[in-house]
């Protein structure tokens, strides 16, 4: 299997780029998405699909799939807002898809996107038309990992052609076909929605509401914000409009207000939410600022709100960054600020952000990032800037061997342009653990490639650049030369522990054969392997880790005593040769590591060389706890009562580890897999913090030897299948309720009865003309 190596770049272009459509509210609702929906007949269709692809990653199994289209199709067929249900109804049909589509789009895409909002106040730059004092202007990112999204990008203009046709009363940057109101602004008011990652209410209130949502039965958030933004009256003033907000039932998020003198972003609970202001800067992504990971409290991990999906905590370390990132920049310009009217370069610190600044804040990663759709920056009406990301491969500066950690300059059409700072973040995806591990079929666990790739997959690597190009292929050899068959097959046989490190761009994989001896395999298609000269424990793991700050790698295993913990150090030796031994910095072993007879305990293993030599295993006890030995001043110590215990934890069960230098915020991270086929880890954000659990990190581990169905599929599928013959028989009964009632007959039977009243309220609702006057008692 050949490993992908997709490396894109965002290609930057102006609002005009933006396809933009004017819509007319005086005209009848089904009259006024028409063309854009006729322009964009093509795009939708294409984008159809995601609703599979999403609902794939959901559901594995093809009968059940099939049943929730069917489901789909009878109720998602009306939004929250009459006005909004005709409106899309005429979309759909100048389109020419189908309803339900367009429907999920619209209350599900509120709930799915990774933003960063906030203000800034700035100073306008020279040459402008506009006033010269500071104000505050609203920036925001909007990021979905969904990229046929990005061809739906538009910017509409409302108008009231009744009133004055050549007054825009409100834009808004949004996809096609989607009705609320994502980012927008008119007169006095900007708007901007971004998910939240987690809740505080009860999560069948929450669930309850989202599934009143879904069947059109309540109002999804974007309505909330539409109905603030195109309202025929004044605006509201920024705190009672704020406050209005708070108290409407909404599914958790952050909206973000701005008047050009005062930002305020709300943090929206189902039923209530609090607010943050400033004129000065505010900002927020995905996660609540009052829960972030880099606050050592000592009770964060037991007030930290409720994830609302699963695996969002990868989307919180993600949000967190971002926030990171740009509220540094602040920091950073205030201090600037300071340190300038300290030395009398300027007579207070009250200046602003200038706009180039500001633009210049997010258009650097990680606020720009390959997810990002578009940017957009906001001060008033009369001035907006919306950018349009198109991700592409380009070609980068030709250079012998360039190694890309800092700015990165690309061409597009011919004309360099600077995205500022852009780490290339690549990481290890479940096909690669996979791909790596090809030719081992006596792996001791499937949870373990697993473990294996969640560690991985929180490294950052770089990439190398070719003659111009990156290079084809992720793995890159001592020379910098590329390593094509990085993922082929290999013809090894290995019977226990298999581990993997990368170091000095290069991936080394180590096991133990057949005879127990210990092998290092330099590279991922085995063109050179060899024995270590050490034997292993039969049925022992390996654990391997490269210090941070150095090369050197130390394998552990189980020693042939089948009890003690050995190890052994390798590392690269000037750029020439692959491995060696280093037999200076051999570990004394630790005794009674494994139970008597059970050498196949899983371990990991991370290390640090500065600021001081430091070691760390970690594996899960015989009592189903987390255990830790540290090595440090020239000796191993139990540092176990320093975890948590961890949930879900069964001894014998394979973990992994993964570690970055002191400071980083991701000191240490401990992966463990619990029942459930699910992936849980203790962390430590530094190395004097206490590691903290989070529960449920949800990277999904799928079965990869059976293609039967599970035990929780199998239930799925009865109480599915049971849901189909109630819809069925609702369905008939409908029919024959809906007959008595036209014939205007009093329906007999308790079934018809009830079927009867089914079909008066589905009339109502849908609001079918006039009702025949029939008693249903």
């Amino acid at each position: 299997m050949p490993l992908s190596s997709s490396h894109t770049f965002a290609t930057l272009s102006g609002e005009d780029s933006i396809p933009k459509y004017q819509i007319d509210l005086s005209l009848p609702t089904e009259e006024r998405y028409l063309l854009l929906a006729k322009d964009f007949s093509t795009r939708m269709h294409e984008v159809v699909p995601l609703f599979d692809e999403v609902l794939g990653t959901l559901v594995s199994y093809a009968i059940l799939r099939h049943l929730i289209h069917f489901l789909a199709r009878i109720f998602l067929w009306r939004l929250y807002s009459s006005e909004e249900t005709r409106e899309l109804q005429s979309i759909a049909q100048a389109a020419n898809v189908d309803l339900f589509y367009l429907v999920a789009l619209n209350v599900a895409l509120d709930g799915l996107l990774g933003c960063t909002s906030g203000g800034v106040v700035v100073k306008p730059s020279s040459g402008k038309e506009r006033e010269r004092e500071e104000r505050m202007m609203h920036f925001r990112t909007l990021d979905w990992e969904m990229d046929n999204l990005r061809k739906l990008v538009v910017v509409l203009e409302f108008v009231r052609s009744a009133d004055d046709p050549e007054v825009v009363v409100a834009r808004s940057v949004t996809y096609a076909g989607f009705l609320g109101v994502l980012t927008g602004v008119r007169e006095n008011l900007s708007i901007s929605l971004n998910f939240r990652g987690s809740h505080s209410c009860s999560t069948i209130s929450l669930r309850f509401h989202q599934l009143l949502v879904l069947l059109g039965l309540r109002a999804p958030t974007t309505t909330h914000l539409r109905t603030a933004l195109l309202c025929p009256t004044a605006v509201l003033p920024l705190l009672t409009l704020a406050t209005n907000l708070s108290n409407s039932t909404t599914s958790p998020c952050y909206i973000t207000l701005c008047d050009s003198i005062e930002t305020i972003i709300i943090q929206k609970d189902l039923t209530s939410g609090t607010k943050r202001c400033s004129n000065r800067f505010v900002a927020c992504t995905n996660h609540d600022q009052s829960c972030e990971r880099g606050k050592d409290d000592g009770v964060e991990s037991n007030l930290r709100p409720k994830a609302n999906l699963a695996g969002m905590e990868i989307i919180l370390e993600e949000s967190e960054e971002r926030y990171s990132f740009i509220r540094n920049k602040w920091i950073e310009y205030t201090r600037k600020q300071e340190r300038q009217m300290k030395t009398g370069k300027k007579k207070s610190i009250g200046s602003a952000v200038g706009e180039k600044a500001l633009k210049n804040w997010i258009q650097q990663f990680p606020i720009m990032n390959e997810s990002t759709n578009f940017l957009w920056c906001v001060e008033d009406m009369t001035y907006i800037f919306a950018v349009n990301l198109e991700w592409k491969s380009i070609p980068l500066p030709k250079s012998d061997k360039v190694t890309q950690t800092a700015e990165t300059k690309i061409t597009a059409d011919g004309k360099p342009q600077t995205l500022g700072k852009l780490n290339l973040e690549i990481t290890l995806n479940t096909s690669v653990a996979n791909s790596l591990t090809e030719g081992f079929p006596n792996w001791p666990s499937p949870n373990e490639r697993y473990l294996l790739e969640a560690a991985f997959r929180t490294r950052s690597f770089t990439a190398t650049i070719e003659k111009g190009n990156f290079i084809p292929d992720r793995w890159v050899g001592h020379e910098g030369e590329p390593n094509n068959d990085g993922v082929s097959p290999t013809n090894l046989t290995a019977t226990s522990g298999l581990a993997m490190v990368e170091a000095d761009y290069m991936i080394t994989r180590f096991y133990i054969d057949a005879s127990q001896s210990i092998i290092i395999n330099e590279e991922p298609k085995a063109t050179t392997s060899g024995l270590l000269g050490l034997k292993a424990a039969k049925g022992s793991r390996l654990a391997a880790t490269v210090l941070v700050g150095s090369s050197s790698t130390y394998i552990f295993f189980i020693d042939e005593d089948n009890t003690s913990l050995a190890s052994i150090a390798v590392g690269v030796v000037d750029g020439t040769s692959w491995v060696k031994i280093i037999p200076h910095t051999a570990l004394p072993p630790i005794p009674n590591f494994a139970p008597k007879g059970k050498p196949g305990i899983g371990f990991a293993a991370a290390a640090w060389s500065e600021p001081s030599f430091i070691i760390r295993i970690f594996h899960i006890s015989q009592d189903d706890t987390a255990s830790e030995w540290t090595f440090r001043d020239g000796s191993w110590t139990d540092t176990s009562n320093t975890l948590q215990k961890p949930q879900g934890a069964k001894a014998r069960e394979p973990v992994a580890a993964s570690q970055s230098e002191d400071g980083s915020g991701r000191y240490i991270e401990y992966f463990y897999a619990m029942s459930g086929n699910q992936i849980n880890y203790l962390y430590a954000n530094s190395a004097g913090g206490e590691p903290s659990l989070n529960n449920f990190a949800n990277f999904e581990v799928e079965n990869l030897e059976s293609g039967d169905l599970g035990k929780g599929e199998i239930i799925a599928t009865v109480i599915g299948s049971i849901g189909l013959i109630g819809v069925v028989a609702t369905v008939i009964g409908v029919y024959y309720g809906r007959k008595a009632v036209i014939r205007e007959r009093e329906p007999t039977g308790f079934f018809l009865r009830l079927s009867a009243r089914l079909w008066l309220w589905i009339a109502r609702v849908k609001g079918r003309g006039r009702l025949p006057a029939v008693t249903v008692a």
